[in-house]
């Protein structure tokens, strides 16, 4: 169960961790030189005041997340599991072992 929550929600979570991951950087960067976090500017000469103000990105964060969560479950729907025709035998138990699921070719 795990495993299919992880499938999905490591890849739709990325875009956030890494925008903040960002913006830990940079923060850390300002204190470092001694400015405040607004001044480090776009490049343009115009203060970090005016990026600050649009706030973070989150539709283009969550329209990256759910691209590659379903990007995810589309390579493994694709690649995993059996070749057609194989019959899926379930998860059971053999000699009070427990046998993992499986997929073996039909006779």
């Amino acid at each position: 169960m795990w495993r299919a929550w992880l499938e999905v929600a490591v890849p739709f979570l990325l875009p956030f961790a890494l925008y903040f991951a960002y913006l830990a950087i940079r923060s850390q960067q300002a204190q470092g030189n001694g400015a405040a976090a607004n001044d480090i500017g776009d490049g343009a000469g115009n203060g970090g005041a005016a990026a600050a103000a649009s706030g973070p990105p989150w539709l283009l964060m969550t329209v990256i997340g759910l691209a590659l969560a379903a990007g995810v479950l589309f390579y493994t729907a694709f690649t995993g599991g059996g070749r057609p025709g194989d019959a899926y035998v379930p998860t059971r138990v053999e000699d009070g072992r427990r046998v993992p699921a499986e997929f073996q070719p039909r006779r």
